[in-house]
């Protein structure tokens, strides 16, 4: 009974999306705002590591079109990775990404930037110095390289601007922070949203 619900309230607020639709134009800000939350794990395909023990994250992204047709999209994200085992990450990055809009509403996204990521665990690991086992870090600065697709539903209006919800795929890849593999693969499958707000 409660599957049956949920799919009918899944169905109803798809409807009501869809009925918000409209093909115009807009008179939408050059400025966005974007915030994601899914799944990461220490994963690229095509080096034998398997997606596993994914654990959560979440990225807010302020971003600005460039050019006429704003199909360019410079900006900054700001995130937080949990990860009990490599360390929780707080990580800054700058992206530039390739979005343009087919047919009326389809968005697809590829981008990639520099970034940095601050991991730390809520204890002092151990780290092997060669010849013994001693204290480590708590905390560890790399040089993060992220590159990013996504796919979006471009067109959905509210009182004060235009959402473009969407789900992506991005590799966060950390220079250094192993001896034995760097650059560090970190994959995430997001879903998220774009907000354009309205110019005033």
């Amino acid at each position: 009974m409660k599957d049956l619900i949920f799919r009918y309230g899944l169905l109803s607020l798809l409807f009501c999306l869809t009925c918000g639709l409209r093909a115009e134009a807009q008179n939408l800000s050059r400025t966005s705002f974007d915030l994601s939350i899914g799944l990461h794990s220490f994963f690229l395909p095509g080096i034998g590591a398997k997606f596993s023990a994914p654990k959560p994250i979440v990225m807010l992204g302020l971003y600005r079109g460039l050019g006429e047709k704003q199909t360019v999209q410079a900006g900054v994200t700001l995130g937080y990775s949990r990860n009990a085992h490599q360390g929780d990450g707080l990580f800054a990055q700058t992206q530039i990404r390739y979005e343009p809009t087919l047919g009326k509403s389809l968005q697809p996204s590829i981008g990639t930037g520099i970034g940095y990521q601050w991991a730390y665990h809520p204890s002092a690991p151990r780290e092997w110095n060669g010849e013994a086992w001693v204290h480590g870090k708590k905390f560890k600065g790399v040089v993060q390289v992220p590159l990013r697709l996504a796919l979006g539903f471009k067109g959905i209006n509210a009182g004060h601007g235009q959402f473009t919800p969407y789900v992506a795929y991005q590799t966060n890849l950390l220079m250094g922070y192993s001896p034995d593999l760097s650059p560090l693969p970190v994959t995430a499958l997001v879903g998220g949203f774009k907000f354009s707000p309205n110019l005033k």
